[in-house]
């Protein structure tokens, strides 16, 4: 009976190493190697610019109004025609206030790692 009891605990015994032994050889890199080929992408957060002050304002005013008539101009020198994108160009001189945007972790996506980054991670997982 103490044999049997014995060789029951040596096999069992023997079974886990043999599993240990495949996960630490041959599983663990696999998903190591799966990991590293990818690399996580994430929408950047963007801060908030400040509002600009009444002398800003007045300055830019000038410089759209400005902008709008050299517009007006240039379309009235062509053929007569107004154009279809008319102030379209001028409206980005108008510097206003936008809040901070998070970065959101539902605006995930992964993209295949370069070799360099494939590398580092490699290395740094210990591989």
């Amino acid at each position: 009976m103490k044999i049997n009891k014995f060789i029951y605990t040596t096999l069992l015994l023997v079974f886990i190493i043999l599993i240990g032994a495949f996960y630490w050889y041959e599983l663990r890199p696999a998903k190591i190697k799966h990991d590293c080929s990818w690399a996580k992408m994430v929408n950047p957060a963007k801060p908030a610019e400040p509002a600009i002050t009444e002398e800003d304002v007045k300055n830019s005013r000038l410089k759209y109004d400005k902008c709008i008539a050299d517009e007006a101009k240039s379309n009235s020198d062509r053929v007569g025609r107004k154009s279809l994108f008319s102030g379209l160009f001028c409206d980005n001189m108008l510097k206003q206030e936008r809040p901070a945007i998070p970065a959101k972790a539902e605006q995930v996506w992964y993209r295949e790692a370069d070799k360099d980054e494939y590398n580092f991670c490699i290395h740094e997982k210990g591989l």
